[in-house]
């Protein structure tokens, strides 16, 4: 009985010196688990690849609007942008491109950047490598097609993407982009009226 129990005590010890032994030789360096992180946190630019923000000391801002274009809220933007003489860059997917070719041919015309937001606004992160290339292909040949402009700039649909996404845009020659400040317009939060805010 008392060499089951030696031999028992032993296994477990074996057994958590090799989870131990295999937890410190598979686990990643500090700096390369820090890069990773780094990588997706909010904020963190790569230079050349990615984008959330300029820099602080240049004091200027980059307006941008995604998901269109379309009939309703795309010529009301368009107007006020003329009306103040600002530029912005409005990521465009590719089916609401198709839908409204005239849209995009004014966007580009006031003299706009434009953008590739996929063709179907999709959560990239869910697909594979060749369905994310399909995504930004197809935006991107329609967008051509419609403005002979072939866009640089991706922002990936609610700004998801991970190391298979980037690899597609950055094989490319493509940069992302994201952004600092969100209105979130998207939580169709409801109207407030005037009495509100009084």
């Amino acid at each position: 009985m008392r060499k089951k129990k030696i031999i028992y005590v032993i296994s477990l010890l074996l057994l958590v010196i090799c989870s131990m032994f295999a937890y410190y030789t598979l686990k990643k360096p500090p700096e390369v688990a820090k890069a990773a992180e780094d990588r997706y946190r909010r904020g963190h630019n790569i230079p050349g690849k990615l984008y959330w923000a300029g820099s602080a000391q240049d004091k200027e801002v980059a307006l941008t609007f995604d998901d269109g274009p379309e009939e309703v809220w795309t010529p009301k933007v368009l107007d006020i942008l003329k009306q103040k003489n600002v530029k912005a860059t409005f990521f465009i997917i590719g089916k609401q491109a198709q839908k409204y070719p005239e849209m995009l041919r004014q966007i580009n015309a006031d003299g706009h950047i434009i953008g590739n937001h996929t063709f179907g606004h999709v959560d990239l992160t869910k697909l594979d490598a060749q369905q994310v290339d399909q995504e930004i292909e197809k935006c991107a040949l329609i967008i051509h097609d419609i403005i002979g402009k072939t866009p640089r700039l991706v922002r990936p649909p609610f700004g998801f993407h991970n190391p298979d996404v980037d690899n597609v845009v950055y094989s490319k020659g493509k940069i992302i982009v994201l952004w600092s400040l969100d209105t979130e317009d998207w939580t169709a939060l409801p109207p407030v009226g005037l009495t509100a805010a009084i």
